[in-house]
């Protein structure tokens, strides 16, 4: 996902050392956030070798499906998962819904027992899904007695404002999103809070190679750029990302955004299962507003096939993005 200039840096640094560049990426996912997509640019020019096989998925049917969606055949490989597409109606009942399906599958397979069958995320693909999703995960883990009982209350990066305030108890699963060479902690190092200290005012985080780190609120370290605790939950995260990880079990938040690249990411996270929520009013929307006035329609009328098929057909398209 390296951009153009940042490919001619470290092709600059390498030849000062006399070192060889080797890239690795796969041109039809999701392409570099800065500027010009170096990979597709030297694959055009020098050519490449090609690994064609898919064998994260466990099921054969699953892992034929991963190329389709990347080659714009949504329709295909999404009958693969026809029955594990839920269609609600409403934003709120929507999320409502998948994060009772994660939390119910978190409760019948627990990460411990098998960590790489059973670990669990959700994926969207703008922050703001992100950030409510996680929240209402945090939420199902609390109400149903999974979290500590003590509660850090703090502004972190993803607080609206100074009164949106977000709570860390002991179980929490987060992500760290600062840099801290002296801890060994980098950007999106993932840890679980192991304990809360309200006299303190500091969080226990222990790290997935099991390092302790104390995090303090109102040390800068740990200080965001954006403002508030560099501190996320882990439950969700955007499906840019996501790319390069592997989790047991996933849940896709549909959104009208999603293209061929960006569909096709979110749907080959997984090894044992994944699932995807639809909300019918978005993509009832969309359609109405490419559609004359004459011909609106009650969504009422808008049924899960028709949306199956407004769905298959928005995951096929090519990536706005040049």
């Amino acid at each position: 996902m390296i951009g153009a200039r940042q490919l001619r840096e470290v092709i600059e640094l390498a030849k000062d050392a006399g070192a060889k560049i080797v890239l690795l990426g796969d041109t039809k996912q999701q392409s570099s956030v800065a500027a010009g997509d170096a990979l597709s640019t030297v694959v055009a020019v020098t050519g490449s070798a090609r690994l064609d096989v898919v064998r994260r998925q466990s099921s054969q049917a699953e892992r034929e499906a991963v190329p389709m969606f990347f080659d714009g055949r949504a329709g295909e490989a999404l009958e693969v998962y026809r029955d594990r597409i839920a269609i609600e109606t409403g934003r709120e009942t929507t999320h409502a819904r998948l994060v009772a399906d994660w939390h119910a599958s978190r409760q019948a397979h627990s990460p411990e027992e098998d960590p790489k069958r059973y670990s669990h995320l959700i994926l969207a693909l703008d922050k703001a899904t992100v950030r409510d999703l996680n929240r209402l995960a945090h939420d199902a883990l609390h109400n149903s007695g999974e979290l500590g009982a003590d509660a850090l209350r703090v502004c972190t990066m993803d607080s609206q404002s100074e009164t949106d305030i977000v709570e860390f108890r002991a179980g929490d699963e987060v992500v760290f999103r600062a840099n801290s060479k002296a801890d060994g902690v980098y950007n999106r190092t993932p840890g679980r809070v192991e304990c809360v200290d309200l006299e303190a005012g500091t969080l226990d985080v222990v790290t997935s190679d099991g390092r302790r780190i104390t995090v303090d609120p109102e040390d800068d370290r740990w200080l965001h750029k954006s403002g508030g605790l560099a501190l996320q939950y882990a439950y969700a995260t955007t499906i840019n990302s996501s790319q390069g990880l592997t989790r047991g079990r996933v849940f896709v938040h549909d959104h009208v955004g999603l293209d061929r690249r960006t569909a096709g990411v979110a749907m080959s996270r997984h090894r044992e299962d994944c699932r995807v929520y639809v909300d019918r009013e978005a993509r009832h929307e969309v359609m109405m507003r490419q559609t004359d006035a004459t011909e609106w329609r009650h969504i009422n009328s808008f049924g899960d096939l028709e949306c199956l098929g407004r769905i298959a057909t928005a995951w096929s398209r090519e990536s706005d993005k040049a």
